[in-house]
């Protein structure tokens, strides 16, 4: 039952006193971010009041793509590739364009009552949360490349598989 509804990812889960790993320390560990620009970073992010990738991202200190790996290593949560999405999303009564949009959420693919999903932030409790309550489905949430699924939604819109009405995400019966 690795990444369901109301599964803690690996980073939330671990023993007591051993605590998670930070993003910026892993990056400042992996070399991808050294120590004066993490702590700009996270200066700009009280700020900002945004999450550190997402700021060391706008700030160009790192790339949306080593952000994202280390993001996945930290969580434990499997990094999905823009190549890896379905060209036509998954078949989801319930789901409407404004929450997938607002949220960074792409349907994957519905199977025996899952429904796994991309999302830039995975870890966002409520998000899976409502997937659950709106589609009846235990949520599988996967990480992706914020970029990646804002281009994906984007094009669903741009093919006519997100309806005017704004009714569900809609497929050709896979």
């Amino acid at each position: 039952m690795d990444n369901m509804i109301l599964d803690a990812p690996a980073a939330i889960r671990t023993p007591v006193g051993s605590g998670p790993v930070r993003l910026g320390e892993m990056l400042v560990r992996s070399g991808k971010l050294g120590m004066r620009d993490l702590e700009r970073a996270l200066v700009a992010q009280q700020e900002m009041g945004s999450l550190l990738g997402h700021v060391l991202v706008r700030l160009g200190l790192v790339s949306e793509i080593d952000v994202a790996r280390t993001v996945s290593e930290q969580l434990g949560i499997p990094l999905v590739a823009a190549e890896e999405f379905p060209t036509v999303a998954a078949e989801v009564p319930g789901l409407q364009s404004e929450f997938l949009t607002a949220n960074n959420v792409y349907p994957l693919r519905v199977e025996g009552g899952l429904l796994e999903v991309v999302m830039a932030v995975p870890q966002d409790a409520f998000v899976v949360k409502a997937l659950h309550l709106a589609t009846g489905l235990r949520i599988r949430a996967l990480l992706g490349i914020e970029s990646d699924i804002e281009k994906a939604l984007s094009q669903l819109v741009e093919n006519g598989e997100v309806g005017a009405d704004d009714e569900a995400i809609e497929s050709d019966g896979d």
